[in-house]
């Protein structure tokens, strides 16, 4: 976690050009690491991961109505900037998902 230069700019572009985004004081990115589920699962690796990020994304929802805050999952993202930014190197590590948390309109 780290302050954003330019933060709507940045964001904007994280998420493809979906500006709406960008107002929410909060968005999170969520990474997975293959090898971790990989070595378990095998070919079936990536099923166990999508479920998993699944609950991942539905528990920041969760929280975040639970803090009267509304949330939107977002899977609309540029693979480069949102590993760029985050520090991933793509490869072995790469962003999966994105949830844009705020206060609701």
């Amino acid at each position: 976690m780290r302050d954003i230069p330019d933060y709507e700019q940045t964001i904007t572009e994280m998420v493809v050009g979906q500006a709406w985004a960008a107002k929410a004081p909060i968005v999170l990115f969520y990474t997975c690491i293959p090898y971790k589920a990989e070595w378990r699962y095998h070919e079936l690796s990536h099923r166990v991961q999508l479920i998993d990020l699944g609950h991942v994304g539905q528990n920041a929802m969760l929280s975040a109505a639970a803090l009267g805050l509304g949330s939107c999952c977002m899977a609309a993202y540029g693979q480069e900037a949102c590993d760029g930014l985050i520090g991933v190197d793509g490869l072995e590590e790469y962003t999966v998902y994105g949830v844009a948390v705020g206060t609701p309109e």
